[in-house]
């Protein structure tokens, strides 16, 4: 994607500080939707593991962003 969006460096540690709050944060945005009984996230929330799923996909993320670093940044 950084690649093909022609992204510079500054732009493409910009796309990596956009991951780790989505990423942190993505989690908790969910749950307030299902907190607040919308059918489609409870339903998400339901099928997928809930909060777990969120976890697990932040511990990859403390596992693999160094790898992300330096591949866009190479």
């Amino acid at each position: 994607m950084a690649d093909t969006y022609g992204l510079d460096t500054e732009e493409r540690m910009t796309l990596i500080e956009s991951l780790d709050w989505s990423i942190d944060h993505g989690g908790e945005f969910v749950r307030r939707r299902v907190q607040a009984k919308e059918p489609g996230f409870t339903k998400m929330w339901q099928d997928t593991g809930g909060m777990k799923r969120y976890e697990r996909r932040r511990w990859w993320w403390l596992d693999s962003r160094e790898s992300f670093v330096a591949e866009l940044t190479a």
